[in-house]
C-alpha cells in the first residue's frame, strides 16, 4: 500500500516556526518508508477515527485526533535520527520503538515500554543504547516533547494541561526538558511561534 500524507500549509508552517534549531526545513521532503503490518493498521485506525469524528460533527475531537497523527508522523520521519540503521536494528526493537511512538504508549512512559518489551529492562537499555545511541527514557521524553509542540501550536490548552496531556507528571521537569531541547520555554515557544505566524501571514 502506498500512502501520501499531506499537511495543511498553516499547520506545517507553524510547526517549522516553533522549532528554534532548524530541526525542520521548509523544503524538506519525507523519506520513503515501508511500514510494517502493525503500523499500517494503526494508521488506518487513526484515520478512521478522524473521519468518524468529523462525519458526526465532533470537529474539535477530529482536529485533536488529526493533530496527534500529524505529530507522530512528523516526529518519526523528520525529528528522529537513530544511530543504527534499519538493517541492523533487531526486529523486536524496531517494533517496540514503533509502538512507543503512539500517544497512548509514550504518555505512560518507561514502565509502558517495559511491559511491551519482550526482554528484561537491563537488556532493553543495553540494546537501545547500542542501536539508537540514547536511553529509552530519553527517547520517550523526546516523543512527549514533540507532541507538546503540536499542542502548544494547535490547541488552547494551558501549559499545565499540555504538560499533563503529554504524560509529564512534574511541571518543572517538563520546563527543564523543553528548554534543554528547544532553547526556550513552552510559553515563549507558543508566543513566539504564533507571533511569527501572524507576521508571515501578512505577506
Amino acid at each position: 500500500m502506498i500512502c501520501n500524507l499531506a499537511f495543511n500549509e498553516q499547520l506545517w508552517h507553524s510547526l517549522v516556526l516553533l522549532l528554534p534549531h532548524d530541526s525542520l526545513d521548509e523544503g524538506l521532503r519525507p523519506p520513503r518508508c515501508h511500514l510494517d503490518y502493525l503500523e499500517v493498521e494503526y494508521m488506518k485506525r487513526c484515520i478512521g477515527e478522524v473521519s468518524t469524528a468529523f462525519r458526526e460533527g465532533r470537529k474539535d475531537e477530529a482536529h485533536r485526533l488529526a493533530s496527534t497523527l500529524v505529530a507522530q508522523t512528523v516526529g518519526r520521519f523528520f525529528l528522529t535520527s537513530p544511530v543504527g540503521s534499519d538493517d541492523v536494528v533487531p526486529q523486536w526493537l524496531a517494533r517496540l520503538v514503533s509502538q512507543m511512538r503512539r500517544l497512548e504508549n509514550f504518555r505512560q512512559g518507561y514502565s509502558r515500554m517495559c511491559v511491551l518489551s519482550p526482554c528484561s529492562p537491563n537488556h532493553l537499555c543495553r540494546c537501545f543504547r547500542q542501536y539508537y545511541g540514547q536511553r529509552p527514557t530519553d527517547f520517550i521524553n523526546s516523543e512527549k516533547l514533540k507532541y507538546s509542540l503540536f499542542l502548544l501550536s494547535e490547541s488552547r490548552m494551558s501549559i499545565i494541561e499540555v504538560c499533563q496531556e503529554c504524560g509529564f507528571a512534574n511541571l518543572s521537569h517538563f520546563y527543564h526538558l523543553f528548554k534543554k531541547s528547544f532553547g526556550t520555554t513552552p510559553l515563549k515557544a507558543r508566543k513566539e511561534g504564533l507571533a511569527r505566524l501572524r507576521n508571515t501571514s501578512d505577506f
